[in-house]
Formats: C-alpha cells, structure tokens, sequence
C-alpha cells in the first residue's frame, strides 16, 4: 500500500492526470476521462474513481464514439 507517500491519493492522481494529458498532447493520442464524462452527466451514485453505474457506460461510450469519429475511424 501506499500509506507511507508523502502525498494523499488525491493529490498522485491528480498529478497523474495532468501528467497524462500533457503527454497525450506532445504524442498526439487521445483520453477518455472518465470522471469527467460521468460528472458531466450528473452521476452521483460513483462509489469511487473506479466503481460507477452501469448508466454511466453509455455517456462513456459515446465520448470514445466521438473520437472515432475525429480520427475517422468510424
């Protein structure tokens, strides 16, 4: 376990979103955040950052259908 980081767990995912999105920038691939599509949505129910609804699968699915749609996938 990661009990004896200075850090909190909020604060490394934190930091390891904006890592992320950074990065996907500078190698030009694409996120889904999850969390923010089920915030959008109105999701209240999210026991946690991992553990949603299964309501919550179709707003999710249509933000990844929408990158498919930019890369022309679809």
């Amino acid at each position: 376990n990661y009990q004896l980081l200075k850090e909190a767990n909020v604060t490394r995912r934190r930091e390891f979103h904006i890592a992320l999105m950074e990065l996907s920038k500078r190698l030009d691939f694409h996120l889904v955040d999850v969390d923010r599509v089920l915030k959008r949505e109105g999701i209240s129910e999210q026991v946690d950052f991992a553990h949603f609804p299964a309501k919550g699968m179709e707003p999710i699915g249509a933000e990844f259908h929408k990158i498919l749609k930019e890369l022309e996938v679809v």
